[in-house]
């Protein structure tokens, strides 16, 4: 077999087909499968609650952050390194190089594998586990971050939250100048159990803080995202648990930004925490592995997932694309919180091709739980949606 001089047994147990023998007369949305990379984190450590981000200008996949396997305390290994891997390179030939460790962000322990945002070639990030409500700037050329501002506001301060970059064009600028927000959501009070629907933004513009209208639902280790439609960009909060109900989420919602206003989805989708979340195209929103249950009250957690769905938002109803219903490439093995990153380029017919990274995460095997040191990659050209 090509991946045991690759993989550790345990992982090998794992390995499955994509699609099940259930998948053999449905429609295929996405055609291709999940490959595992050769190439390991260093050290052989796995982490999960990752982030990372794809450097245009170097073709590199950079990753930060990251928990070892168990709870935080006592305290467990965390990431304070960056690591970057060249995507120039055949896979045979990648190896995650290590670009020094960071000593300015409180805790590279993240909550959302969103925990990047990036404008063009600006890099952010946001929304980690330190209780501090911090947003950093980072440097891609010296792999270094910056510390930009700490939230004034403390009533709604999160940690388990989602974080995600829109530009707003101005009213009355000369230009068509924009303002680039950081906008914030959901997560739980680090100074008290339960979930919060209360949601921010950083100005970076204009170096300020401000709170929005809230979630109409309690989310926790959330999933989210920004697109932009019609000459409106919004934000779509998705799943997440609600401790205070003790299980995860089966509903969306959708914020709209000028009329501040978000518009809840209820009964849509599958129930899950932790996942990662890629946007295609402002077409499409992909929904990555995860884990079936919330933390907190009733739940009973780490139960990783492998499956990929996918929600259509080309109209203003979104409609929620099942694995359970159609051929959609599942993970090789299951993830919760791994960092997923998307890159879009030019094929050798010159039409879109698409690869989707997942890095690290946590799994369960025949040993229990553990982290992953291993990358899988899905390569497509496109999404074919059902009528």
């Amino acid at each position: 077999m090509f991946f045991k001089n690759l993989v550790p047994a345990t992982f090998l147990a794992l390995v499955t087909a994509t699609a099940s023998p259930g998948h053999a007369d449905r429609r295929a949305v996405i055609d291709g499968e999940f490959r595992i990379q050769p190439y390991v984190l260093p050290n052989g450590q796995g982490y999960r609650h990752l982030t990372s981000i794809i450097d245009e200008e170097k073709n590199d996949l950079i990753l930060f952050g990251g928990l070892g396997n168990g709870p935080p305390s006592p305290p467990t290994p965390m990431n304070h390194n960056v690591y970057t891997l060249d995507l120039t390179k055949r896979p045979s030939q990648q190896e995650w190089k290590n670009r020094g460790a960071d000593a300015v962000v409180a805790e590279p322990w993240f909550t959302t594998t969103n925990g990047f945002v990036q404008f063009d070639d600006e890099y952010y990030l946001a929304c980690d586990d330190s209780g501090t409500d911090s947003v950093y700037s980072f440097n891609a050329d010296t792999y270094r971050f910056k510390h930009l501002s700490t939230s004034p506001l403390s009533e709604i301060s999160a940690e388990d939250c989602c974080a995600v970059g829109v530009e707003i064009r101005e009213r009355n600028a000369c230009g068509g100048k924009v303002e680039k927000r950081i906008y914030i959501m959901g997560g739980q009070d680090p100074n008290a159990e339960g979930s919060l629907s209360f949601v921010r933004y950083y100005s970076i513009t204009h170096d300020r803080w401000e709170q929005v209208a809230s979630m109409n639902v309690e989310r926790r280790h959330l999933g989210c995202a920004a697109a932009a439609r019609g000459g409106k960009t919004s934000i779509y909060a998705i799943s997440g648990g609600d401790s205070s109900i003790g299980q995860s989420l089966r509903s969306m919602e959708v914020y709209d930004i000028a009329r501040d206003k978000w518009t809840l989805h209820d009964n849509f989708g599958v129930g899950r925490t932790r996942f990662g979340v890629r946007n295609v195209d402002d077409k499409y929103l992909l929904l990555i592995g995860g884990d079936a249950n919330c933390t907190g009250g009733a739940c009973q957690p780490d139960q990783p997932l492998r499956r990929i769905d996918i929600i259509d938002i080309r109209h203003r109803d979104p409609r929620f694309i099942s694995s359970d219903d159609y051929v959609i490439p599942e993970l090789n093995s299951p993830r919760q919180s791994p960092a997923t990153s998307l890159r879009r380029m030019k094929g050798n017919n010159q039409e879109d091709k698409y690869m989707l990274y997942v890095v690290g995460g946590r799994t369960r095997d025949n040993a229990g739980l553990g982290v992953l040191t291993t990358t899988e990659v899905l390569s497509f050209s496109k999404i074919n949606p059902p009528r």
